[in-house]
């Protein structure tokens, strides 16, 4: 049972959540999984801390299987969370689950339809299963509301499609 987070213990799980995050950005995935791992020891029903740590885990590309616990624990406790969906869709495509990507992706869409990032990577699972029409509108849809998205996945070694918009 998770504990009542007062404001000793909720401030506690935001420092460490902060930390975590500090250390994604500097590509320290098992700097920010232990930070995670500390804040789910304060407050282990924390969904936003178990979809952070299922992140840092699918970026790193490393223990999936925890990070597939951690996703699915997540919206067991928050079902309609669109970032977590968004999450388990990048899961599910570095763990070569694409049709299972493109339907966590559409779910996070229609909670969400403003998330560059779900547009972008469904139309990579888009592409890894033939589908080119729908592929070349989600990276239309992303580019149009992040024109950094290239950038920012780039960074996680998922590039922009070469096909012609």
């Amino acid at each position: 049972m998770a504990l009542t987070a007062g404001p000793t213990l909720a401030g506690e799980v935001e420092d460490l959540m902060k930390q975590g995050q500090g250390s994604l950005n500097r590509f320290d995935y098992r700097g920010a999984i232990s930070a995670y791992d500390q804040a789910l020891e304060v407050d282990p029903d924390n969904a936003m801390t178990l979809n952070s740590r299922c992140w840092a885990r699918a970026l790193w590309n490393n223990e999936l299987r925890e990070a597939q616990r951690d996703c699915d624990r997540s919206l067991y406790l928050k079902p309609y969370n669109a970032a977590t969906l968004n999450t388990r869709g990048f899961l599910d495509y570095r763990q070569g689950n694409f049709k299972a990507s493109i339907d966590d992706y559409t779910k996070s869409i229609k909670l969400n339809w403003q998330n560059a990032s779900s547009y972008y990577m469904r139309g990579q699972a888009y592409l890894k299963v033939g589908d080119t029409m729908h592929a070349k509108f989600d990276f239309m849809k992303a580019n149009e509301l992040d024109p950094a998205i290239k950038v920012k996945y780039s960074k996680y070694s998922i590039p922009w499609p070469p096909i012609s918009l």
